[in-house]
């Protein structure tokens, strides 16, 4: 496979600074103030700084590949995506930061509702280091196998790594008759190249909306919106 070149981190005057790109697909074009709130209200630790972006109306897989590519462009060191449907607590920064792994990700909740009135269905949007199954809970930082990227910070050389070993870093395949998403195909190509994935209870987002089932088509995204 050809292999293509990422430009270097461009030099800033601001000494160690790390850089950080909150970067939100949104499909249809619409960031709930509840979202946008919490983003500004986020913790920003010292040494670091943030800006924001968006790409809206595209599939999920291409508004992940544009805004990777982006954050690439402009040399940051960190990317972390926002979905526009989950709402962060203002210290997620904080807690992702001090775990220092090259995927952090979240316990986002599934949306569909338990007999109980509660989101989850006690599945969350985190896999088992085998994959064979979604985690129902989990107490402690650890490693999996890969994770939704509602909430997910992701570091530059991770994303420039499988870029250049696979193409696009976000896209959808079949596999031995295994689907894979966007995101969870992510977190396989990099575990290929040896970055772990791990999360943190620490940081628990909040999934907004309705119980939908997404269904993902070449012709785009179908939403089918269950019963509650």
């Amino acid at each position: 496979m050809k292999q293509k070149k990422h430009p270097e981190p461009i030099e800033i005057e601001k000494g160690d600074i790390k850089r950080i790109l909150v970067a939100i697909p949104s499909m249809n074009g619409f960031i709930p103030c509840e979202i946008v709130l919490n983003l500004l209200s986020l913790q920003v630790p010292e040494g670091h700084s943030v800006n924001f972006t968006f790409v809206k109306r595209q599939m999920v897989d291409k508004a992940r590949n544009v805004l990777a590519q982006g954050m690439l462009n402009a040399g940051y060191d960190y990317l972390l995506f926002v979905d526009d449907d989950t709402i962060l607590p203002v210290d997620t920064l904080v807690h992702f930061l001090e775990l220092d792994k090259p995927i952090v990700g979240a316990p986002v909740p599934s949306r569909r509702i338990n007999e109980d009135g509660e989101r989850g269905e006690g599945r969350l949007c985190l896999f088992e280091n085998d994959w064979k199954g979604q985690l129902s809970k989990i107490e402690e930082a650890r490693k999996v196998g890969g994770c939704g990227m509602s909430c997910t910070l992701i570091k530059r050389e991770v994303l420039a790594d499988v870029a250049t070993e696979f193409g696009k870093p976000f896209k959808f395949e079949t596999i031995d008759k295994v689907e894979w998403h966007e995101d969870t195909n992510f977190c396989r190509m990099a575990g290929l190249l040896g970055y772990e994935t791990w999360a943190t209870p620490k940081v628990r987002p909040e999934h907004m909306g309705e119980p939908v089932v997404f269904t993902y088509t070449d012709d785009g995204i179908q939403t089918f919106i269950l019963p509650s």
